[in-house]
């Protein structure tokens, strides 16, 4: 990732005069002032010409480069943070798709707050997003043990179930999470047409015609 930034900054200052402000101003000097001086100057120039696609890829490089910068001075501080910070990292590197990194710090914060569901929740997440199915589904398992209404939990238990064949424990986990739809706290993450789907199929998958047709129709309305 680093020789790429470096390629693509080397390319972009090809072409700038050495007085410019430039992506190279950040790469040259990487300190928080430089970072906003050439955030602010390639915001301007993409809000006065949208189709300056020079200064979009400049700034994705910019914003890349400072996350990358931003994201090693914490790892040098994780054991120093507080949970929510930890958790929040964390979050950012499952994001980022560095599961086993976000899996590391999720461990630590399950051995802290075994009772706090959420990093049961998003370790799944990792472990799913990797493919490892068994390890996701008992992640789920334990967030829903110590939160009995965590909606998305269900939901995201569902989807692995459906992955391993497991259909029937599938519908099961599903219809009991719909149960706890309204106290649902991440409308952002699932949508109800996501819900809608994911249901319809797992009715297919077990032969459940009837209801099968009902679920369609109401995505068709969506």
């Amino acid at each position: 990732m680093q020789k790429i930034l470096m390629m693509l900054i080397a390319i972009v200052a090809l072409n700038l005069s050495a007085e410019e402000i430039s992506l190279h101003t950040y790469f040259s000097n990487q300190t928080e002032e430089n970072f906003l001086k050439v955030y602010n100057h390639l915001y301007k120039k993409i809000k006065a010409n949208p189709k300056d696609y020079d200064s979009i890829i400049s700034l994705a490089t910019l914003t890349q480069l400072a996350a990358n910068n931003y994201s090693n001075q914490v790892k040098t501080k994780i054991d120093s943070l507080g949970m929510r910070e930890k958790f929040l990292f964390a979050n950012f590197l499952l994001q980022q798709e560095k599961y086993q990194e976000a899996i590391n710090i999720y461990n630590k914060l399950n051995k802290a707050a075994p009772k706090w569901s959420c990093p049961w929740r998003h370790k799944g997440e990792a472990y799913f997003d990797m493919g490892k199915y068994k390890e996701a589904e008992q992640a789920l398992f334990k967030a829903i043990e110590v939160k009995k209404n965590h909606f998305d939990a269900y939901i995201l238990l569902a989807q692995i179930q459906e992955k391993m064949e497991k259909y029937q424990e599938a519908l099961s986990t599903l219809e009991t999470g719909l149960k706890y739809e309204d106290q649902n706290t991440e409308k952002e993450e699932i949508t109800d047409k996501d819900v809608l789907v994911l249901y319809a199929r797992i009715l297919k998958e077990n032969n459940k015609t009837e209801k099968y047709n009902e679920i369609m129709k109401k995505i068709e309305k969506k």
